[in-house]
């Protein structure tokens, strides 16, 4: 299975995960800082919000507008692509 950008904003969606923050993952966070440890996550950590499980845009972040994810939906495509490519 090759995970593309249309999955990214259909499961960040299906997750609850505000536009804002899908649209800053798929555009900024991911083209430019795939697995490195950034400053926003930094501030996460230190957060009122220890359990965010997911990359907020700025704004999000600054206002600590955080939502928490909603669970996977089992009959969803995505989820059964996944599961059979693993």
């Amino acid at each position: 299975m090759v995970w593309t950008t249309e999955n990214d904003r259909r499961c960040g969606n299906c997750s609850g995960i505000p536009d804002c923050c899908v649209e800053y993952f798929i555009t900024v966070w991911k083209e430019s800082h795939m697995g490195i440890k950034l400053p926003v996550l930094k501030e996460l950590d230190k957060s009122e919000n220890p359990g965010v499980h997911y990359i907020p845009c700025p704004t999000c972040l600054k206002n600590k507008n955080f939502i928490k994810l909603l669970p996977c939906n089992k009959e969803c495509d995505l989820v059964k692509e996944f599961e059979m490519a693993v």
